[in-house]
This record gives C-alpha cells, sequence and structure tokens, in this order.
C-alpha cells in the first residue's frame, strides 16, 4: 500500500504494534504470526518498522486476525502529513 507516511522512527506504527502485543496472549508471537501473513518474522518486523510497505492483502488479514474494524484501519496503518 502506497500510502504518505510519517516515518517518525519507533512511534511509526505505534498503535498497531500496541494493538499486536495486546493480542499477543490470544494469537501467539510475532514469530507466529509472521507466517500466517504468508511472510517471515524479518519482514513483519520491518512493515512495523516502516522499512517495507505493506499489501493490501496483509492489511486486511492483519485487521481481521486483530479484530480491527474497517473504520479503524486508517488509524492503525497509516499516518497521513499535509501537503
Amino acid at each position: 500500500i502506497n500510502q504518505k507516511h510519517n516515518l517518525g522512527g519507533d512511534n511509526m506504527y505505534k498503535k498497531l504494534k500496541g494493538r499486536i502485543k495486546g493480542c499477543i496472549g490470544r494469537k501467539g508471537t510475532q514469530k507466529e504470526l509472521a507466517p500466517i501473513l504468508g511472510m517471515s518474522t524479518a519482514t513483519l518486523t520491518q512493515k512495523l518498522n516502516g522499512k517495507a510497505d505493506w499489501k493490501l492483502s496483509e492489511v486486511k488479514k492483519l485487521s481481521h486476525i486483530l479484530g480491527i474494524d474497517k473504520r479503524e484501519v486508517g488509524d492503525y496503518f497509516f499516518d497521513e502529513e499535509d501537503d
């Protein structure tokens, strides 16, 4: 997904990381989550750190796994800046 991101280092995807951490007990670790999304743990880490882009299919699948409402997806995956 190509979207203008605020690449704020550790703050990138902060809300998404918190949601994943909150679900760790129910859904497993990032190491277990990555193959469910069809990627390696290293790739998931890169995506969560803003080093790689998310595919729409990955956004949909992860949102479903984490129970993120469709109306809230943008809050977790995009940090838009004003032009």
